[in-house]
């Protein structure tokens, strides 16, 4: 090819072919990938689009550039050729036979390599050389590869020197063909010929995404060395096949039009002519180019405009600095917001034929869209999400909560944006010259960018696959955090996709009426037995961050109690292990769960947090605070996390106690370094709550203090208490969460005391949302542990005195959605028929969770996962009869309050 290459006469035109082949190639292999191994990553689409920059292919590369520097060396005198020729020849040979690389010719992804031997080819004589000689190098070459193998087995007993001369640039081998090589075989049909198929072949053959897939192939068939080595040349042989075939239908296509137009394009020679060259393109494609730039700075702009802080952290160290952050690390992010801000604009001006009107009015958005977004962070912490679009009879409202200041420069911008567009397209209009194929082309590019939104978080839809490729992280927990590493437009759409459940097939009015009947008919049956009201009860659901006592996994040692008090509780009352749904995360999850009975597993994995993606757009929805005539939610940090701000006022609670509401928290105290608020400062502020009032209410609490990070060193652990690890969990942050558990420890002692000495009957469920995410153990084979909570209910002594009793069936495991009938049956309260229906699957269902040997928050788990009351591991074919009703029946029902027509709001009269 060196030979070849050296006397070609369109030197340009051979080299932007082929750099186009290794491009139109590499993004057909994307494509590829994405549909077969469902993989992407804007990186490997950097690597297509650049090929040479980003080393795709040295061997592929050397032959794009072959073209522009061999026919210069074939230019030298004889003399000077053979000085090259012998010096190469050295050097090859030398790497060969003393195996080593002082000239970088062993690595097969090398340029110095393959440049080598195209030099070889470029400067050889019109003649024949040495054919003895030449023979006897290959005749030696292919000995010595064939028998290395073996010599490597025998004398080093394993495989490490196998490959001592299988390398391209095999010294006895390049040499001897070089002093072989034919004259007849250089002829122009066959040089012609070769130039057309080996840049397919070679690239087909080294393409990084090809080699990929051949291992993959190799490695998952055969099930013995001769299998993968037979299995190894058959697809070789497809690959050059296919390859033949790629050239082939290569040579058509460049009889394309803009590919003879591409291929034409000289390449410049001096500055000179490449400053002119650019002046050229931009002076039929600059309004294209313009409105490219613009957009890029309009999504750099909004990134910058999400945060107040050149140093800020949305998963990243707090010192990183801002710009650093979203140039080098959220490129693939900011493209896909360029592309998006570009199809608008591009459809604008489709639509409009107005360049200006359509790039103003445009940008003008994008700014007003960033400001927007920004006003509503600075006011909840929080960017604009669909469901509040939807609110036009508020827009007033929210006018008035904008500052003068920014309506006035909101209005001079307009008036600025207006005068610019009417000067600029009547003094320099710019026409559309691009046929109409081509415009209703970008409109068709357009709805399938946007529209693709349904499908984000599909994780096993292509669009879904393409979005994480470009670095698409939604954080639907931390809305914050997402429109940070987003942006606000990718954030928004997001925040679009929300397929909740599957429709049951038999779902309809009629189903649904008599799934009512059944359970109120349940209901009366239950009430029989049952004396009192739970409205008349205080009820609290504790939510204890983080809680689940260490000991339990394996490889965890702690010496002396951490929970002393807790573990004497857990005897004296209703108590046993809580199955999370999630691991180091997934709080707003199990609170979902606990408050309004619904299991988060019978959902759609898109549906990863309900708070935010359902309850945010949910018309009317239902939670156990509705049975009361009071309820409070507290939570000693920021409220703006999971959206509960938005949350609870959609779940009816009268007022929601967290950092900077309007109902303050008080009894703010730390604990040793600890940044967070205390369980005291929780439990004083539910004990104010409490006393507040002698009627039964509800209260939320949700605790801060145990949250991570743990290797902060926050607390100061007893010298009572010592902790050790066999696992690989650090012992250090080990220590720093038994510490907190500890104070936790004390600070729940002290509150059920407290709570004995009210007059009015309380009952408090104390539960664990999930464990700390600092185990190092194998979710395959403790994935049940890992997802082990602690929990007890404790009824006071005034509850206790109207009929409140400990459980002793089914408490052993249990689900976040069983403790509204849980408390229920232990405050011995009459029940609705859809506390009915939560009784009958408290009772006759297994626990339904998340695959618990997953390593994540549960979110794009599909599979559900059940439990025993006894803490095994059941499939749900082993349900009985009535087991596979009630489930049925779970499933129309959650579906129905969620997704469905919500039937049973009218037959259950449950607002």
């Amino acid at each position: 090819m060196g030979r070849i290459l050296s006397q070609v006469k369109s030197p340009s035109r051979w080299a932007l072919l082929n750099w186009l082949y290794l491009v139109g190639f590499g993004l057909a292999s994307l494509l590829v990938n994405l549909v077969w191994q469902k993989s992407f990553t804007f990186s490997a689409l950097l690597t297509v689009l650049m090929p040479m920059l980003r080393g795709a292919s040295a061997f592929a590369t050397s032959l794009v550039l072959a073209p522009l520097f061999l026919p210069a060396i074939r230019q030298l005198s004889q003399l000077t050729k053979d000085r090259l020729r012998w010096g190469i020849e050295v050097a090859l040979l030398a790497t060969t036979l003393f195996n080593v690389d002082l000239w970088g010719l062993m690595s097969p992804q090398s340029l110095v390599s393959y440049w080598a031997l195209l030099m070889l080819g470029a400067v050889l004589p019109e003649r024949r050389l040495h054919r003895w000689m030449g023979s006897c190098f290959i005749i030696t070459g292919v000995i010595l590869m064939m028998v290395m193998p073996l010599v490597s087995v025998t004398v080093h007993n394993d495989w490490s020197t196998a490959n001592r001369f299988s390398t391209v640039t095999n010294g006895l081998l390049a040499v001897g063909v070089a002093e072989l090589l034919p004259v007849k075989l250089l002829a122009r049909e066959v040089g012609m010929a070769l130039r057309q198929v080996i840049i397919p072949l070679v690239a087909t053959a080294t393409f990084p995404l090809s080699q990929q897939w051949l291992v993959i192939l190799i490695t998952n068939h055969g099930s013995n060395l001769l299998n993968k080595l037979i299995l190894a040349g058959l697809l070789s042989l497809v690959v050059l096949i296919g390859s033949c075939c790629l050239a082939w239908l290569w040579i058509k296509v460049q009889k394309w039009r803009w590919i003879q137009r591409f291929a034409n394009w000289s390449l410049p020679t001096s500055p000179t002519e490449a400053r002119h060259q650019l002046r050229v393109m931009l002076g039929h494609r600059w309004p294209t180019v313009l409105m490219v730039a613009l957009s890029y700075l309009g999504a750099f702009g909004s990134f910058l405009a999400m945060e107040n802080s050149w140093h800020f952290s949305p998963n990243v160290d707090a010192t990183y600095n801002m710009l650093t952050y979203v140039i080098a690390t959220r490129q693939g992010m900011l493209w896909v917001t360029t592309g998006l801000i570009w199809l608008g604009l591009r459809l604008f001006w489709t639509l409009t034929q107005r360049y200006w009107l359509s790039l103003g009015t445009g940008l003008f958005l994008v700014v007003l869209w960033s400001v927007a977004n920004r006003l509503k962070l600075e006011a909840r912490n929080e960017p604009i999400l669909p469901a509040e679009l939807t609110m036009y009879h508020a827009y007033g409202n929210l006018l008035k909560m904008v500052s003068l200041p920014v309506l006035v420069v909101t209005f001079l911008g307009l008036l600025v944006m207006c005068g610019g567009i009417w000067y600029l397209e009547r003094h320099y209009p710019v026409k559309d010259q691009t046929k109409w194929g081509v415009r209703l082309g970008f409109v068709g590019m357009a709805i399938v960018a946007f529209g693709s939104a349904n499908w984000w978080n599909h994780p096993n839809h292509p669009a879904s696959q393409i979005m994480a490729g470009f670095g698409d992280t939604p954080e639907f927990f931390n809305q914050l955090a997402g429109v940070r590493m987003n942006g606000p437009i990718v954030q928004f759409l997001n925040n679009l996709d929300v397929t909740v459940m599957n429709k049951p097939v038999d779902y309809n009015a009629r189903t649904m009426q008599k799934v009512a009947r059944r359970y109120q008919r349940l209901a009366r049956q239950i009430n029989r037995h049952r004396t009192n009201d739970l409205k008349h009860q205080t009820v609290i659901f504790n939510l204890s961050e983080s809680f689940a006592d260490p000991r339990r996994i394996p490889g965890i040692k702690v010496t002396g109690d951490p929970l002393p008090n807790i573990t004497r509780l857990k005897q004296t009352t209703t108590s046993g292990l809580m199955l999370s749904a999630g691991y180091g995360g997934g709080t707003a999850n199990m609170e979902y769960m606990t408050l309004t009975g619904l299991a988060t597993a019978n959902f759609m994995p898109t549906l990863s947090t309900p708070y935010t993606q359902l309850v945010t757009f949910a018309k009317q929805t239902w939670s156990i605070n509705q049975l009361f005539a009071k309820s409070v939610a507290i939570h000693p940090y920021v409220g703006v996390f999971y959206s509960r701000t938005t949350v609870y006022q959609k779940f009816g609670f009268d007022r929601f106690m967290y950092l900077g509401s309007r109902f303050p928290i008080k009894h703010q105290l730390k604990l040793d370094r600890s940044p967070y608020l205390s369980d005291q400062t929780s439990y004083a502020n539910a004990v104010d709550q409490l006393n507040k009032t002698q009627e039964g209410q509800f209260i939320n609490l949700v605790t801060m203090q145990n949250h991570f990070p743990y290797d902060r060193n926050y607390y100061n652990l007893p010298v009572t208490l010592q902790v050790s690890a066999t696992n690989g969990t650090p012992v250090a942050s080990l220590a720093d969460y038994v510490a907190g558990i500890h104070y936790t420890d004390q600070a729940v002692s002290q509150f059920i005391k407290q709570l004995d000495q009210l007059k009015q009957p309380v009952t408090v469920v104390f539960y664990g949302d999930h464990l700390p995410g600092i185990y190092a153990n194998s979710f395959a084979e403790d994935g049940l542990k890992l997802h082990e909570t602690d929990y007890f209910i404790y009824s006071n002594r005034a509850a206790r005195a109207q009929g409140a009793h400990n459980l002793t069936h089914n408490t052993k495991y249990v689900a976040p959605n069983d403790f509204i009938a849980m408390v229920a049956e232990q405050t011995n309260s009459k029940v609705t028929p859809y506390l009915a229906f939560l009784t009958a699957a408290y009772h006759d269902l297994p626990v339904e969770t998340m695959n618990t040997n997953g390593t994540s928050t549960a979110s794009y788990q599909a599979d559900p996962q059940f439990v025993s009351r006894q803490g095994k591991i059941i499939s749900q074919k082993q349900f009985t009869k009535r087991q596979q009703q009630l489930f049925h029946d779970y499933q129309l029902i959650q579906y129905d309050l969620t997704a469905g027509k919500q039937y049973l709001f009218k037959f259950w009269q449950m607002k």
